[in-house]
């Protein structure tokens, strides 16, 4: 297995997604006994509900590992945001009678696509090569250098 050699960016997306677990399963489980005026299901008690914000270390875990061991990186760029999607789905049964959660899955699938967003990125391979290659016209290079400037602002925005 090859070691990672991209600094903190395992850390950073591994705390990225368990904060935001932490931040939607705590909130979702403070915000629900108080709501008095939910329509449908009014205040819900989830008795479970702390309880799953032990899957946080499991997720930062789980996150670190992929990103630091494994060698594909199309796996390291989609295994933070499945990591993530599957602990949100095993914290579900824990917040009834609302199933699904629409405020869990609601909040969960936007981070999970913010993650998959952000390593794919950063683990996306470019290989500049041709930039110094002498056998393409110079021309044909500047534009594409162009184009993939193009591509990125595009995604920026």
């Amino acid at each position: 297995m090859k070691i990672d050699k991209n600094g903190l960016f395992p850390v950073k997306i591994a705390f990225f997604n368990t904060l935001g677990f932490f931040y939607i399963i705590a909130s979702t489980a403070y915000v629900d006994p108080r709501l008095s005026t939910h329509i449908v299901w009014g205040a819900r008690h989830y008795r479970f509900g702390y309880w799953v914000l032990l899957y946080s270390p499991f997720i930062f875990l789980g996150t670190l590992w992929c990103n630091k061991m494994l060698d594909s990186w199309k796996i390291k760029a989609v295994c933070p945001s499945l990591i993530l999607a599957f602990f949100g789905a095993c914290s579900l049964p824990f917040f009834r009678p609302e199933m699904p959660h629409s405020g869990i899955v609601g909040w969960l699938l936007p981070y999970c696509l913010a993650s998959l967003f952000i390593s794919w990125i950063h683990y996306f391979p470019i290989e500049p090569n041709w930039v110094k290659d002498s056998e393409i016209d110079r021309q044909l290079r500047v534009e594409r250098i162009k184009e993939i400037a193009t591509l990125w602002r595009t995604v920026a925005f």
